[in-house]
């Protein structure tokens, strides 16, 4: 069982590490663009925040139905 929980624990610290990466990423994006106006600044940042909360309950099960298909 220890095993398991180390594994999980792992793998969340890993989930967790690239969606701030992403998030990173996509905010040092956001920054450069000077052509939005303070609504579009908002909203993006609001689909940047959605996007880096979403992503590891998305991605297994994009995967999952992607190997699916693959069959």
């Amino acid at each position: 069982m220890e095993g398991k929980a180390n594994k999980n624990d792992m793998l969340l610290s890993f989930y967790l590490l690239i969606s701030i990466c992403l998030f990173g990423i996509w905010f040092e994006r956001y920054n450069q663009e000077r052509n939005l106006s303070r609504e579009e600044k908002i909203f993006c940042l609001v689909t940047f925040v959605i996007g880096a909360v979403v992503w590891p309950i998305v991605l297994p099960i994009a995967y999952g139905k992607l190997l699916n298909n693959s069959k």
